[in-house]
């Protein structure tokens, strides 16, 4: 960390000395044209009929020379006057012009360390998440060699439970895999039915809902609406809304979908019967493995707790689609969850 930190220090010196550089060079350049200039006019406003020199009094004895006396040193004074304000200012615009190079600086590299931090934040989660499966398959690889007495059936239950983590890394190793593809993917958004869509989530997500008795409504009677999407990760969205509400929900609820449009856009939104999110969790929900707690729980339900990274994959997609994600949820009403999509 703070190899990083003075990484970044570095950096923003060296870009607010290059600011500045290419500032000083182009305010320099105007001084020396200005000074350049001012001095021909100035010459040329005192040696013209009818200006100053013209106007000095016409004394006895006073000849050519004692006039171009006069004009040098007007002339002079009048340089040292422009190259005294012309010194002031580039040494005023040298201290504002420090402030703001280091400004635009910070500006230029702050997106650059968010994003280093939130790849280093990313990298030492997956560590975390990849190394507890692991861990567990190990330790009970272990206990079981130095087991005397192991047989066939205790046999049986290790590569059982092997198998379970094995399916956790999976999943992890899948749900990793599509959040990279939905970071990096180039979206194409073409007409497709959202009626289509939301049945066909519905539908890989119904066994899920049937196990905890979970009734999943949606409108029926509803037009067809056409909306600009790549259906593929539109519907991946839809199911990920889906089957996080089916976590959260209590056993024989409901999970509403719904939709509202208007000549525009359309919203769909997904409505679970659980206990709600608080205000902190719903300030980070979409964060990469952050998971919530539901509200008057004190840990997360091992069976339904995930990897936390479902609805990062799911504001991925809203984000490749030119859209976000929003919650509204409140203690003892569920959650719902909205996103709007441009209608074709």
């Amino acid at each position: 960390m703070l190899r990083t930190r003075r990484l970044f220090f570095s950096a923003t010196a060296k870009l607010t000395v290059s600011y500045l550089a290419v500032l000083v060079i182009i305010s320099l350049f105007f001084s020396t044209l200005v000074f350049g200039i001012a001095g021909r006019e100035l010459r040329r406003t005192l040696t013209r009929p009818g200006g100053i020199i013209s106007q000095l009094p016409h004394q006895p004895g006073f000849g050519k020379a004692g006039l171009e006396q006069i004009l040098a040193q007007r002339e002079q004074e009048s340089r040292r006057i422009l190259l005294s304000n012309l010194a002031y200012l580039n040494g005023a615009i040298l201290v504002i012009g420090g402030l703001v190079s280091y400004g635009l600086a910070r500006a230029t590299l702050r997106p650059i360390e968010r994003s280093h931090a939130a790849q280093s934040q990313f990298a030492s989660d997956a560590s975390h998440e990849l190394r507890t499966p692991l861990t567990a398959i190990k330790t009970e690889i272990e206990v079981a060699l130095q087991d005397p007495g192991l047989d066939l059936i205790k046999a049986r239950l290790l590569l059982k439970s092997n198998l379970e983590e094995v399916g956790k890394l999976s999943r992890l190793s899948e749900g990793l895999l599509s959040l990279a593809q939905a970071d990096s993917k180039d979206t194409v958004l073409k007409s497709v039915s959202l009626g289509t869509l939301l049945k066909r989530a519905v539908v890989r997500v119904q066994s899920k809902a049937d196990r905890k008795h979970i009734t999943i409504t949606q409108p029926t009677n509803a037009p067809d609406i056409f909306v600009r999407a790549d259906a593929p990760s539109l519907e991946e969205l839809f199911v990920i809304l889906l089957d996080n509400a089916i976590n959260y929900s209590p056993s024989g609820s409901k999970v509403s979908v719904s939709t509202t449009s208007n000549s525009r856009s359309v919203t769909c939104s997904v409505s679970d019967s659980g206990r709600g999110v608080t205000q902190h969790d719903r300030q980070r929900i979409f964060e990469r493995f952050y998971r919530a707690t539901p509200i008057g729980h004190s840990r997360l339900d091992k069976n339904t707790a995930g990897y936390g990274l479902g609805l990062a994959i799911a504001q991925s997609i809203a984000h490749a689609h030119k859209t976000k994600i929003s919650l509204k949820s409140a203690p003892g009403a569920g959650s719902t969850f909205y996103i709007a999509l441009q209608r074709d």
